[in-house]
């Protein structure tokens, strides 16, 4: 027998449908987009209208609510890892200058809890709440390359490597290359693989039973994250990642290992 409530489901549908739109839309719109019928539709927005997850604008259209932004804002409250991370990333941020982000993975994708935004007038910073693809940036990558097997073949199976620049790797066997090495280092580094410009380390965060739990990342613009900050940047990430990971119990010491990565980057910038 199935183990899942068929209105339920399209409910969760119209409600992804919408977030995914960013706007207002009307019944029709969403019946075509969904393929449901518009009574479907309409039953589903009223139930949702009747609890204060969405409401009605004045042309009869439909708007997400501000009641799933209250719900995100408590989970976050809740998540312990958000709790201690933040005021680490805030040190961080301050001792960098640059914006600093923490992502979880959600299923086969990375979503963005929290972040700390540079002071400066030009920074590069993630939306909370977005999901990303895997593939490229720091902090996904961070992530992605900590996985089993399985998952990162899934996750190539199900999204592939799209580009979004002319450095993203989008051929699955280098991106295994380039996965090894990053487990081999011990951290990620985004060159202009997902957003021109910028630049970005990001390293795991370790959870009590020593699994990848999240990835904290530095990023900026490249004029001001030049090859000589970096390995200083590196070495104070790696430092607040390992205090983190220490604060939600992973078992390892939260210095261990931070000035052979500082090091290694700064070799590795030198041959560049």
């Amino acid at each position: 027998m199935p183990q899942t409530i068929g209105s339920l489901q399209k409910a969760l549908d119209v409600v992804e449908e919408m977030a995914r739109c960013g706007e207002s839309v009307g019944i029709s719109e969403l019946s075509r987009r969904l393929g449901l019928a518009k009574n479907q539709v309409f039953r589903v927005l009223k139930t949702l209208e009747q609890y204060d997850y969405v409401h009605q604008q004045p042309d009869k259209t439909y708007r997400i609510g501000f009641k799933f932004f209250e719900i995100g804002q408590r989970v976050i409250r809740q998540h312990d890892l958000v709790n201690v991370a933040v005021p680490v990333m805030d040190e961080l941020r301050d001792a960098t200058g640059e914006s600093i982000h923490l992502v979880v993975r959600d299923g086969l994708l990375g979503v963005c809890v929290a972040r700390r935004d540079s002071p400066a007038m030009i920074r590069m910073s993630a939306e909370v709440g977005r999901r990303y693809l895997l593939h490229a940036g720091a902090c996904p990558k961070a992530l992605l390359a900590f996985q089993s097997p399985a998952v990162i073949e899934a996750v190539l199976a199900r999204y592939g490597q799209p580009a979004y620049t002319e450095r993203t790797i989008t051929d699955p066997e280098l991106l295994r290359v380039h996965l090894q090495e990053i487990r081999d280092r011990g951290y990620a580094i985004s060159d202009e693989d997902i957003d021109a410009h910028a630049y970005a380390i990001g390293v795991p965060i370790y959870d009590h039973e020593g699994q990848v739990a999240a990835a904290m990342s530095v990023a900026g613009p490249v004029f001001r994250l030049t090859r000589d900050k970096r390995p200083q940047v590196l070495a104070w990430l790696a430092a607040a990642g390992d205090r983190v990971s220490a604060a939600i119990g992973a078992p390892r010491l939260p210095s261990e290992g931070i000035p052979e990565l500082a090091g290694q980057l700064a070799a590795q910038e030198r041959s560049a």
